[in-house]
């Protein structure tokens, strides 16, 4: 069964949950097959506390029963 991209943006969010902000009105850029690119600011003490917080460019790579989420570096 393929998903739809919005049904991929709320599993992307799911697996975010509590780690990484993400935006599900803005949708996931599609590269290829099972890989999406976003964009999103990771929960860290730094942004939490400070306020420092960045926008970074993630992947989720969605193929099987889970969604893995990478951090760009």
């Amino acid at each position: 069964m393929t998903m739809t991209i919005n049904e991929i943006a709320d599993k992307i969010g799911e697996a975010c949950e509590g780690r990484v902000i993400y935006d599900k009105s803005t949708l996931p850029i599609k590269l290829t097959a099972d890989c999406y690119l976003f964009y999103g600011t990771e929960l860290s003490e730094d942004c939490h506390l400070r306020g420092h917080c960045k926008e970074v460019r993630y992947y989720a790579l969605t193929g099987g029963q889970c969604v893995t989420i990478l951090k760009e570096v």
